[in-house]
């Protein structure tokens, strides 16, 4: 490990402990921060020049390089990685200006030259990160070949490459915001590749006993992005002529007449002897960030602080009491306003209350006969407020929707009120499908009150139209 800072540069920490080594970034004292640029092209060529032929040399910085115009220590890193053959890994968490700028595409410009990548990503991204190098790492020294290698701006491409001799697997890395990827083997028939890492910011894929001959890759990406693919010389976990000598926390797959055994995600070691990966010892390994993380077999939960909730990537993030009415208690006629701690409730135009509870309040000085409509999750309700329906003399009792098996009730809020499932031919509905959006429609309808001496002159019936419209799950 070689710390750069700015200006200082080292001192190089030798381990074969990977305790030891995960402690070398505890023991970190960072101070006087806000430097950016930092002299990341100074720290690599140390670590370049005190690592053996063929390392994996991972950079991670939050900066972009202060010392990309130094060009004799360009050429040293340039002629260093020609000579190591070392691949080099960047993760940057933070840029100084933008990906333009020479400070940071000196990073890709290194990638390129010694096999590597420029992975953007954010802190809480690290652990799944961490876990993407260990997977590079996990196989025999001098055990591959570099097959493929593929830089591209925004669009589509195609390319080819040669898998020249029997290999056990292909290795294919790709960086940046690639929408799709395919691969097509000397037979040109698609193939499937096994997802290992899948993220934002890069993936991993795996494909056993590829065939000897021109292989072909179509990739669709935005923005920067490229593809490296590497051929695996000889399997990079252990080989069994039988399934049972797997550990329990492995799996088994058939190879040129042997069985390989690999390790299962959230755990580690060769496949004959696997262990728990400990996330929770690193904060580096999990993305507890707001929480306590909780180790557990195979994986990890995190224990969230008071107002945060764990999302489906294990981070804590602040709870959106708004997002669905579930989560608080608002009135069904109030508008819930998130406060980053909690929330706010306050009644709609027309009701009055404290937001929790509301009340129709419209009932004097009234001009014209309000409608009422809410687009609730199942449902639709479409509303008069019964002190106006009485006072231009129609009936509380006569209100329905176009299917006359749905009438009105008035309920306790004042208004008199007509509900719809969101199905088609119920109570009336109409639906409109455009593939991304469904609409429902119909119409509530009020009769005049037959009691009412004047009620020749009301107009018979009110029609009023309304539709509610919900994005398709498959679009969300």
């Amino acid at each position: 490990m070689v710390e750069f800072n700015d200006p200082g540069i080292g001192p190089v920490r030798h381990t074969t402990s990977g305790t030891e080594f995960g402690n070398f970034f505890l023991n970190l004292n960072a101070y006087e921060g806000g430097d950016c640029p930092e002299y990341a092209m100074g720290g690599l060529k140390m670590a370049l020049q005190a690592s053996p032929h063929n390392s994996i040399i991972m950079v991670l910085t939050d900066a972009s390089a202060k010392d990309y115009n130094d060009a004799i220590l360009i050429n040293e890193i340039k002629s260093l990685i020609s000579v190591t053959q070392s691949q080099v890994i960047f993760m940057v968490t933070g840029l100084c200006s933008d990906t333009s700028d020479p400070a940071f595409t000196i990073f890709r410009e290194i990638a390129r030259l010694s096999f590597g990548h420029v992975y953007q990503l954010n802190l809480a991204s690290l652990g799944s990160a961490f876990r993407y190098v260990g997977s590079v790492i996990a196989r025999p020294a001098k055990s591959s070949l570099r097959l493929f290698s593929g830089d591209y701006e925004s669009g589509s491409h195609s390319d080819s490459f040669a898998v020249p001799e029997k290999l056990t697997d292909l290795i294919m890395t790709t960086e940046g915001s690639i929408s799709s990827l395919k691969v097509a083997g000397p037979d040109t028939r698609p193939v499937a590749l096994r997802t290992v890492v899948s993220e934002k910011w890069g993936s991993m894929y795996r494909l056993r006993s590829p065939k000897k001959g021109s292989w072909k890759i179509d990739v669709t990406g935005e923005g920067p992005h490229s593809v490296r693919v590497e051929g695996l010389k000889v399997p990079s976990t252990a080989l069994t002529t039988d399934c049972s000598k797997c550990h329990p926390n492995a799996t088994c797959e058939d190879y040129d007449g042997t069985k390989i055994c690999t390790c299962k995600e959230g755990f580690f070691g060769n496949g004959i002897r696997c262990s728990d990966e400990d996330e929770c010892a690193y904060s580096w390994l999990n993305k507890c960030a707001e929480g306590t993380c909780i180790n557990t077999i195979g994986s990890y939960t995190c224990s969230c602080s008071s107002g945060y909730i764990a999302n489906e990537d294990h981070i804590c993030v602040p709870i959106d009491y708004c997002a669905k009415p579930s989560t608080n208690k608002c009135h069904e006629y109030a508008t819930c306003t998130h406060t980053g701690s909690g929330y706010t409730c306050a009644c709609s135009s027309g009701f009055k209350g404290d937001g929790f509870d509301c009340k129709y309040s419209k009932c004097t000085d009234i001009a014209s006969l309000d409608f009422v409509l809410k687009c609730n999750e199942n449902e639709m309700k479409a509303s008069f407020p019964a002190c106006q329906l009485k006072h231009f003399g129609y009936a509380v009792n006569g209100v329905q929707l176009a299917g006359t098996r749905c009438t009105g009730v008035e309920d306790a809020l004042g208004l008199v009120s007509v509900t719809s499932p969101l199905k088609e031919g119920e109570c009336g509905n109409t639906v409109v499908n455009n593939g991304t959006h469904t609409t429902y429609r119909n119409r509530l309808f009020v009769a005049p009150n037959s009691e009412v001496v004047d009620a020749t002159s009301l107009v018979f019936p009110v029609v009023k139209r309304f539709s509610c419209t919900y994005i398709n799950k498959e679009s969300a």
